[in-house]
């Protein structure tokens, strides 16, 4: 694609090559994830948010040449949909469940992610 609305394609390389990543995370049973414990749930759900972080910079950086609006749009629907197919993916690894509440974390971790690109894009450089 050329002009305003181009990709950068070694951003979506790299967006491609994280998302088969998390599937292969997602596609790994219950049993092999940790032990079922309160402690290790608590750390296996705050990790959704570093792993869509990730997913959300370079969904962020794949979109770069779109205007603001448009690169939110399409980092947070890009994300949305990529998290719900991660959950019905992961519902067919034994001892893994779909959750709503994964999901929230997954945005929450794509939308942090999109707004520390927005707020390093938008410092400015003026001074000494």
């Amino acid at each position: 694609m050329t002009g305003a609305w181009r990709l950068s394609i070694g951003y979506l390389v790299a967006t491609l090559a994280y998302m088969g990543w998390l599937s292969y995370l997602s596609s790994l049973p219950g049993s092999a994830t940790g032990p079922d414990t309160p402690f290790w749930r608590l750390v296996s759900n705050a990790s959704h948010l570093p792993l869509f972080g990730g997913l959300g910079f370079c969904l962020a950086m794949t979109f770069a040449h779109w205007p603001w609006p448009a690169r939110s749009i399409g980092t947070v629907s890009f994300g949305l949909a990529y998290s719900i197919f991660d959950e019905w993916h992961q519902s067919w690894s034994p001892g893994r469940s779909v959750s709503f509440g994964d999901i929230m974390l997954d945005m929450a971790g794509v939308i942090l992610a999109l707004l520390l690109v927005w707020s390093v894009s938008n410092t400015t450089t003026d001074e000494p």
